[in-house]
This record gives C-alpha cells, structure tokens and sequence, in this order.
C-alpha cells in the first residue's frame, strides 16, 4: 500500500509542479491536456492497487475525479501528502 500512496503522491507533486509553469513553457492546450491525462493514469494504476477505505472520500473524488492532477493539483498536494504520512505510520 505504501508504493500505492507514494506513487499517486508523486503524480499530484508533479501534476502541481506542471501546472504552477507558464503556459509556454507547458506547451499548449493539446500537450497540457495530454500531459494531464498522463498524470490521471498514473493516479489511476496506483489507486487499483489501494483498498477501498484507505483513502479519505474527498481525497479519492478528486483523485478519480482528476481534480487532484488537474489545475488545482496545488491546493490537493497537501491532503496528498497527509495522507501519504498516515500511511507511512500505518506500514
């Protein structure tokens, strides 16, 4: 479960990362869009691996949602990363 969380940690971190540049440095709607769907699956494939219950419910819509990658990653990298140290203490 550890990796789990770590990976989808790592995906908002980056996703967060991605977002705060500038547009032209981001390469456009089509590659921002690509790059987002990129980061959603990622979230994705980490999630499958994570039982049901481990991760708060608001936390998770947003994951699923793609709210947790999406422009917003910033403001959900810190519930990420809480969430991430519970399951650190749990293992």
């Amino acid at each position: 479960m550890y990796f789990a969380a770590q990976r989808v940690a790592a995906a908002v971190r980056d996703a967060a990362r991605f977002h705060a540049a500038p547009l032209e440095l981001r390469g456009g709607e089509v590659a921002i869009a690509r790059t987002r769907a990129f980061f959603q699956a990622l979230v994705d494939d980490a999630l499958e691996e994570l039982p049901d219950g481990s991760i708060p419910s608001d936390l998770r819509a947003a994951l699923t949602s793609g709210e947790a990658v999406g422009p917003d990653a910033q403001r959900w990298l810190a519930p990420v990363l809480d969430w991430l140290a519970t399951v650190c203490r749990m293992s």
